[in-house]
């Protein structure tokens, strides 16, 4: 069979090749050396759990895997977030969010991007605890708690625990560490952190 996708959004290794999901069809793909098929998911948007192509999903996005294996996939659409065993068993892993997009999996905790609430969070055990952002959308350094972000969409954690963020709506790259909040890169110097970048044709 060939594999036709429509807005691939994220990468992850799963099984014995890497998970792809595939948004705007609403399914996750398996790509090995041999073959694309489709792991999970169908193409009509829905929520329900199941195995493999049983389930459903409404617009996935993120991807993340721990160190079981397991696939962790952001269920934007449906406001949650979706665990895949490797066996192809498909659950609910934490619901109630807004908008979730980006995934990270470090040191045994699932960091989430949650673009609706303009916030990080960080969900250990399916319990879920608010790492930085007040909620309110704007583009403000500082302490984690009271600092904002505009739909940030993607999260990435350094193995010391140093969070990084694509704070897509302010364009700009923040990063969270000993509590606080500041940027690295933006469209607008204002605020932003000393990083050299070389002239492209340099490196």
């Amino acid at each position: 069979d060939q594999a036709y996708f429509k807005e691939p959004w994220a990468i992850a290794p799963f099984l014995n090749g890497y998970a792809v999901s595939d948004s705007a069809n609403n399914v996750v793909r398996l790509i090995t050396d041999q073959s694309a098929r489709t792991a999970t998911g169908k193409p009509e948007a829905g929520f329900v759990n199941g195995r493999g192509i049983a389930a459903s999903f409404d617009r996935p996005t993120g991807l993340a895997t721990d160190g079981e294996g397991n696939l962790y996939i952001a269920d934007t659409n449906n406001s949650c977030i979706r665990k895949v065993t490797t066996n192809g068993d498909v659950s609910t892993y934490a619901g109630g969010l807004s908008e979730p997009t980006g995934l990270c999996w470090q040191n045994g905790s699932l960091y989430v991007a949650e673009s609706g609430a303009n916030r990080i969070l960080k969900i250990t055990g399916g319990a879920a605890e608010i790492v930085a952002g007040s909620g309110q959308e704007g583009n403000q350094d500082g302490e984690a708690a009271q600092a904002s972000f505009s739909s940030p969409q993607g999260v990435a954690v350094s193995s010391d625990g140093i969070i990084y963020v694509s704070d897509t709506g302010n364009g700009a790259v923040r990063k969270i560490q000993d509590g606080a909040v500041t940027t690295m890169i933006a469209s607008s110097p204002q605020n932003m952190e000393s990083y050299p970048i070389a002239p492209v044709g340099l490196l």
